[in-house]
């Protein structure tokens, strides 16, 4: 694409003023930002008494208009709506300030912050070249333009398409509370169908394969292992995890809020596997601030990056010729089916720290759907 100056021009005429036999006027001209057009506006000055009132009156209705449109105000913009002509990389450039500042708060993670800057610059990039300048050119056509655009010529899938139209309806939403539109252009773009996720959960086989091996292998990377399956411990939060936040008597381990998914500090169960595992590692032995997986998976005071997990899975899983749609989140969508299958929606839930039962049915073989006993046994009349 080549590259465009995204920020909008300065398109008007000095305002003059007109004086005839008949009539006296102030006239200047401004390009309509939604229509493209140049347009005429006229101020008439015909309400003013003739002679020195309406001499000081037109210098003064001049040097008002000069300046408001030195400061980007367009006389047909209607003032409820004024913020329309907004440039759409200023407001953006705001956002992000607002995202950053959420993250310093605490309301985002880090996360979230990065994946929403860059489809800003996806957005932001494809709008420049379609000269999408103003944030009130931005309506429904538009953004189903830039979705297509997204799966035709980015060649993404349906499920990120999804994720780039839900994306734009948070920061749309955000613009809609500003003022800088009236309606969200995303609420009438629905989401497009998608294909069953990539991650498949691990098979009996493959989850005895992985503890036979790691058990003599590397005990600290297993305890990891445990962690995610036996707790559902999300690896972002895997990695946040001090030995404060153990009640190793009470089997608890609790999951601070500023590091959680689900933004909630909550308790989740420590299986007799991870205890006893905790206890023939000495892992109590380490100072109580100590990050439980720090440098080579053992405790230490710095923390490291979740992306050791994943990185010592796929060496794991290579090494024993394991299915590459098996990742390390595959451990908690394995640990949620059969504790769901053994103990209950209700425990599997709870454990998982879902919000909805709707959410863990999800994981189990028919997407939540059961059947009842009766329709397998009963005696009909055919």
């Amino acid at each position: 694409m080549p590259k465009q100056n995204c920020r909008i021009r300065t398109e008007w005429t000095y305002p003059k003023r007109h004086t005839t036999s008949t009539c006296d006027y102030i006239d200047f001209y401004a390009r309509d930002p939604f229509s493209g057009e140049v347009r005429r506006k006229k101020i008439s000055l015909e309400k003013y008494r003739h002679g020195r009132e309406r001499d000081e009156m037109a210098g003064q209705i001049i040097s008002q208009i000069l300046d408001k449109l030195h400061k980007g105000w367009n006389p047909f913009a209607p003032e409820s709506e004024d913020r329309r002509t907004t440039p759409l990389v200023d407001v953006i450039d705001e956002y992000v300030k607002y995202l950053k500042a959420e993250v310093s708060r605490g309301s985002k993670r880090e996360k979230t912050f990065v994946d929403y800057s860059n489809r800003l610059k996806h957005f932001k990039k494809w709008a420049c070249f379609h000269n999408i300048v103003l944030i009130g050119q931005c309506d429904t056509t538009v953004i189903e333009n830039y979705l297509e655009h997204r799966m035709t010529y980015d060649a993404v899938s349906a499920r990120t398409r999804n994720n780039d139209r839900t994306f734009l309806s948070a920061f749309f939403t955000w613009c809609t509370r500003r003022h800088y539109i009236i309606e969200n252009p995303c609420s009438r773009i629905g989401n497009k169908k998608t294909k069953e996720k990539i991650r498949k959960p691990l098979s009996d086989i493959e989850l005895a394969r992985i503890k036979e091996y790691l058990s003599v292998n590397d005990r600290f990377f297993l305890l990891a292992v445990y962690m995610v399956y036996y707790s559902l411990i999300r690896p972002k939060e895997l990695s946040w995890l001090r030995l404060s936040d153990i009640d190793i008597e009470n089997q608890v381990v609790v999951v601070p809020d500023k590091y959680s998914k689900n933004r909630c500090t909550e308790p989740v169960g420590l299986n007799s596997a991870i205890v006893d595992l905790m206890i023939e590692l000495n892992i109590f032995k380490y100072p109580r601030h100590y990050f439980l997986f720090g440098y080579e998976m053992r405790p230490s005071e710095e923390r490291r990056d979740e992306r050791q997990f994943r990185e010592r899975w796929n060496k794991l899983r290579d090494k024993l010729n394991i299915p590459r749609n098996r990742h390390f989140y595959s451990l908690k969508d394995s640990g949620i089916i059969d504790l769901l299958t053994q103990e209950g929606v209700v425990v599997a839930r709870d454990q998982a720290r879902h919000h909805d039962v709707r959410v863990t049915n999800l994981y189990s073989k028919y997407g939540g759907k059961h059947v009842h006993e009766v329709t397998k046994h009963f005696k009909g009349k055919l």
